[in-house]
């Protein structure tokens, strides 16, 4: 005969009903969950963009330093003297170059600026894996966009940035000759100085002002940070263009494009893209007004 308590809990474990199927799904501890668009990895390699609300207001959390800009600086103006030195001293012992005479020959100047662009990049990329023990792309803030249509509107965002620049300059007084056109001697030469435009010198400007420089002076208020990162751009390139206001007022504008676009996205690379569009579209203009750079005395007029 059996107990009375054995036969209720007999009886009251054939009263309950199996589980749904959904509910074992849903309760199974190994149910595959969905991947959030943030966490596939871009074509390149590199950290997608990761959209941050539109205020200027949020803290800035870089590893980054005011000695470790400093010592990009440094090294940077360090590794150009040596590397334009070297190429001088080569210059003339091998062709019999004259100083003046290698202020006209592009390959050898943009081939130094390329080994002082990557003594550079070397530098940054201790700082940042080294001395703070975080991966670079993502140390930087680099966040390549998540859709091919956001890096679109960048590129979009610096054609039309080239072409407002272009009208101011048929507004301002702008000079007949700048220092840097003179590395326009050939086809050949604006063809090699099209790839450092484009290609390198957003990729090391950006990294520098917008990746190192501007998160540091961030902690002081973003609007400080954005005029500041934007008239340290402007410095940088005046030299190239003879100290003309005009031009150094011109380049403050780019830069302040640039920064503001860095502390809205929260993105260095938003600002490459739109660097690179930028110079692209004015070398296009230079390229179509030149007739394919075959008459390169036309620049400036």
């Amino acid at each position: 005969m059996v107990p009375e308590h054995e036969s209720q809990e007999q009886s009251a474990a054939g009263s309950e009903s199996p589980p749904r199927r959904d509910e074992a799904l849903s309760s199974h501890p190994e149910a595959p969950q969905a991947m959030d668009s943030s966490d596939i990895p871009s074509p390149s390699g590199l950290p997608h963009e990761t959209p941050v609300p539109l205020s200027l207001t949020g803290p800035e959390s870089l590893p980054v330093r005011a000695w470790d800009v400093l010592l990009i600086a440094v090294m940077f103006v360090a590794s150009d003297l040596l590397t334009t030195a070297a190429t001088a001293l080569y210059a003339f012992r091998v062709y019999h170059e004259t100083p003046e005479q290698l202020q006209s020959n592009t390959l050898a100047i943009v081939a130094a600026q390329i080994v002082a662009y990557a003594i550079t990049f070397a530098v940054m990329y201790f700082i940042v894996t080294r001395r703070h023990s975080q991966r670079f792309w993502s140390g930087v803030r680099w966040r390549w966009p998540a859709r091919g249509k956001q890096a679109l509107r960048f590129v979009a965002a610096g054609i039309l940035l080239a072409l407002a620049i272009s009208y101011l300059e048929t507004v301002l007084p702008m000079p007949s000759q700048v220092p840097f056109e003179k590395l326009f001697t050939n086809a050949d030469a604006a063809y090699v100085m099209g790839v450092l435009a484009i290609l390198a010198a957003p990729l090391m400007e950006e990294l520098f002002f917008r990746g190192f420089l501007y998160p540091v002076l961030r902690r002081t208020g973003a609007a400080v940070a954005i005029v500041v990162t934007s008239v340290a751009f402007a410095l940088v390139h005046g030299g190239q263009y003879g100290w003309a206001w005009s031009v150094v007022l011109l380049m403050f504008l780019v830069g302040l494009v640039l920064t503001t676009v860095r502390a809205r996205t929260g993105s260095v690379a938003s600002g490459f893209l739109i660097h690179a569009a930028y110079n692209l579209t004015l070398f296009a203009l230079l390229y179509i007004s030149t007739d394919r750079f075959r008459h390169l005395e036309l620049m400036g007029r």
